[in-house]
């Protein structure tokens, strides 16, 4: 081993993160260095009948304040994000059937599951069937695994 691949091992970051939709709908996600900010936003409280605890849901408009981009993550797929910098952070809109149709690259508008949440350089990461953001197992072959093994299936 050279001087070289010595240093390349231990100093290297990787520059790509994977996304993998395990959620039951489509997904926009947007990878940005500057936050993203809400035009609009309401919140609504919803009881679920399972386990018979409240939970809150967010909606809104999110406005662009950085040059970047929606990518659409369908259900059962893994996206690969070439990064930008060794710290970025990632924004996760579910949106409808109707507002995807409207969707540009500077709005989305839609249920927020994620918000300017910071990623580290090489971590890939699921949303899971429940809306969870999880750090997917670092050397699986398998980028629905999560760190603690469990397989998301959507």
């Amino acid at each position: 081993m050279t001087l070289k691949d010595i240093w390349e091992w231990c100093f290297h970051w990787s520059n790509i993160t994977h996304v993998a939709n395990a959620y039951r709908q489509d997904i926009w996600v947007s990878f940005h260095t500057n936050d993203l900010l809400f035009k609009k936003a309401s919140l609504e409280a919803v009881m679920t009948v399972d386990a018979n605890k409240p939970s809150a849901k967010i909606s809104g408009d999110l406005e662009r304040v950085s040059n970047t981009s929606w990518v659409k993550i369908t259900p059962g797929t893994v996206h690969r994000q070439n990064r930008n910098s060794k710290s970025e952070k990632v924004t996760i809109v579910s949106v409808s059937s109707l507002d995807r149709a409207h969707a540009a690259a500077t709005k989305v508008t839609g249920q927020v599951l994620l918000l300017n949440y910071e990623i580290q350089q090489n971590f890939s990461y699921i949303l899971t069937r429940k809306g969870d953001f999880l750090q997917q197992k670092y050397g699986s072959n398998n980028l629905f695994e999560d760190y603690l093994g469990k397989v998301h299936k959507p």
